[in-house]
């Protein structure tokens, strides 16, 4: 009786060390896949549907407080000379760089760190990323100097559409601007710098 208890103690104490071990890789798994059952991770219409820009001229009263204002939300001086790029990433229904679960979302946010870095060396931009304190993976995000956690005033002023997750705006020193809502967006940032 005593090899019958001693055998069922041994499969129990086995089970039970198999099943925490378990647990714990799931629990770190979690934070790198999350379910997108409720976002569009498709180039389809309905994505489409929602991809907005917006062009326009800030008068140079209101320009010079905007830009104050930006600059106090950074925080960090912007030479008046430089135009200033502000990409925007929140949680939104339509979000491409999440599909498969989301272990896309870090290698494009990667992609778009160097891609900015790249087009903001070689035009004189001063170019920085905002997250709202919901935006995707924001826990796994490795912070840099120029990530912002978004105190509600981008949110609330400037990317005030909830569709995209992924948006930016560009004001250069004269007040001209482009606010686009779209995921794939380097050759618009080019093309408007162009313009004059």
């Amino acid at each position: 009786m005593s090899l019958l208890k001693n055998s069922c103690l041994a499969i129990f104490t086995l089970v039970l060390i198999i099943s925490c071990g378990s647990s714990n890789v799931t629990a770190n798994k979690r934070a790198s896949v999350i379910s997108t059952n409720n976002i569009n991770t498709t180039f389809n219409s309905e994505y489409k549907r929602h991809v907005k820009e917006y062009y326009g001229q800030i008068e140079s009263k209101e320009y010079k407080v905007i830009r104050k204002k930006i600059e106090q939300e950074l925080p960090c001086q912007i030479s008046p000379q430089n135009a200033v790029l502000i990409h925007f990433r929140q949680q939104a229904n339509n979000c491409i760089s999440m599909y498969e679960n989301g272990s896309n979302y870090l290698k494009s946010l990667k992609f778009n760190l160097k891609m900015s870095s790249k087009v903001s060396k070689d035009r004189g931009l001063s170019d920085f990323f905002v997250f709202t304190k919901d935006a995707y993976l924001l826990d796994q995000i490795n912070m840099k100097k120029n990530f912002i956690v978004d105190s509600g005033f981008f949110s609330n002023n400037i990317f005030t559409e909830r569709e995209m997750c992924s948006a930016f705006i560009i004001i250069k020193p004269d007040g001209k601007f482009l606010k686009y809502y779209g995921e794939d967006y380097y050759t618009k940032i080019k093309d408007f710098l162009k313009v004059d």
